[in-house]
């Protein structure tokens, strides 16, 4: 007979259904209070934890469905202080004060659980007072008027203000002088038309241009405002120390606006910065020939960073026609490579070059070489059709001039699969 603390099963090999035999029940009524379902587990190992838990359950062992120590179900002294200080006031959201008790936390079902055994109940009904500041602020300031009712969220407001029959008053229809004022203004930002539109909110107004926008009534044309000759002096007098910030100073221009402008006026941020002397003698000497390029001579500096530092050293070119004799050296030399071109084009960047032949070949049509496809072979195809079932991809090596890629293109084109019995042999 084996022990009681140690029961095998018939065959461990053979997973199925099996009843509870008395020498098990025994066991879980003898260790189960103690040891729970791991302990369980160890004794009875071809037990699942779901199983030992259904019947520790219907043997009345354990009340609820979770498998948890008794001591965590026990509310402690300090946990109901907390509840009864912090309840009536904050509700289900004072669980988040409960302490953690052996790495887990109280549920807000067993918090309104608890407050429910204890007595306890949230914030009072809504007193006579509170419903006159409603009946008196609510049809003109609508749900916002919860801030005059101290205890009160937003929401309570809305919903006890549909129980009174209370609704906030409707905004009154645009008239003919409110759109005249958005079609004559329509470049000025919410703010400014606000201060046009005292009755108006910004959603308001924001909301109306769309709906015109979308219905046609109002046809809108925004246009540039030139920079004056004050906005102009305020980015050379502010952005250098503040950048960006300094928007708030022109309130109908944004950050972009000005960095943009900033740029125009060849006005930088006076910033500390950690490039060196060598780094920004490399850029002085390369970037009005190779441009951004070159970042490859710098290898702890982006081109990103490249093109910033640039435009703070005032090394930024703008964009200059091409001569006589740019345009027929390019003629001549279409042939060569874009590197070979930047060395007779000295002023040139590799994107300059390229672009610009892009542009002579779409024009024309005889500056760039046409390159014909390489197309497959009829032998080629033989041997791929010989050699892809059984080496796969690998026999490229047979291919010298098509890639890994091309070959698997080409085998499934062709309509060619690995064989099962080497496609496990290939290695990936």
């Amino acid at each position: 007979m084996a022990p009681l603390n140690q029961v095998k099963p018939l065959n461990s090999k053979i997973k199925m259904m099996r009843s509870w035999t008395l020498k098990e029940e025994q066991i879980l009524h003898k260790y189960y209070l103690k040891e729970r379902t791991k302990g369980i587990r160890k004794r009875m190992p071809y037990r699942s934890k779901g199983s030992i838990h259904a019947k520790a359950y219907r043997m009345g062992m354990i009340v609820a469905n979770y498998d948890r120590p008794s001591s965590f179900k026990r509310w402690s002294t300090r946990e109901l202080k907390i509840l009864e200080q912090f309840y009536p006031i904050e509700g289900v959201a004072c669980v988040k004060r409960l302490p953690r008790l052996k790495g887990l936390k109280r549920s807000k079902a067993a918090v309104i659980a608890k407050a429910k055994e204890l007595g306890l109940k949230t914030q009072p009904l809504w007193s006579s007072e509170e419903d006159a500041v409603l009946q008196q602020y609510y049809q003109s300031e609508g749900p916002d008027c919860y801030k005059r009712v101290p205890n009160r969220s937003k929401k309570a407001t809305q919903q006890r203000a549909n129980l009174l029959g209370l609704a906030a008053e409707k905004n009154p229809p645009w008239c003919e002088e409110e759109i005249d004022i958005l079609k004559s203004h329509s470049s000025l930002s919410l703010e400014a038309l606000q201060t046009l539109l005292p009755d108006r909110s910004k959603s308001a107004i924001e909301n109306k241009r769309k709906l015109s926008y979308a219905c046609g009534e109002l046809t809108f044309t925004r246009q540039k405002q030139k920079w004056s000759e004050e906005e102009d002096a305020i980015v050379r007098q502010y952005y250098p120390t503040e950048g960006g910030k300094c928007d708030k100073y022109m309130p109908n221009r944004s950050r972009v606006a000005i960095r943009q402008r900033a740029r125009f006026l060849g006005v930088c941020l006076t910033e500390k910065s950690d490039w060196s002397e060598g780094e920004e003698a490399i850029m002085r000497q390369y970037y009005l020939s190779e441009g951004p390029d070159c970042y490859e001579r710098l290898p702890k500096r982006s081109r990103a960073a490249v093109q910033n530092r640039a435009v703070h050293l005032g090394l930024t070119v703008q964009n200059r026609l091409w001569s006589e004799k740019e345009i027929d050296i390019l003629n001549k030399n279409f042939d060569l490579e874009i590197e070979e071109l930047q060395t007779l084009l000295p002023g040139r960047t590799i994107n300059a070059i390229s672009k610009k032949l892009r542009k002579r070949s779409e024009a024309y049509g005889d500056l760039t070489p046409s390159k014909p496809k390489n197309c497959w072979s009829e032998e080629e195809d033989a041997i791929l059709r010989q050699y892809y079932p059984i080496e796969g991809s690998k026999c490229e090596k047979r291919l010298p001039n098509r890639s890994r890629i091309a070959v698997e293109r080409r085998a499934k084109h062709v309509g060619l699969v690995v064989l099962k019995s080497i496609r496990s042999k290939i290695p990936p």
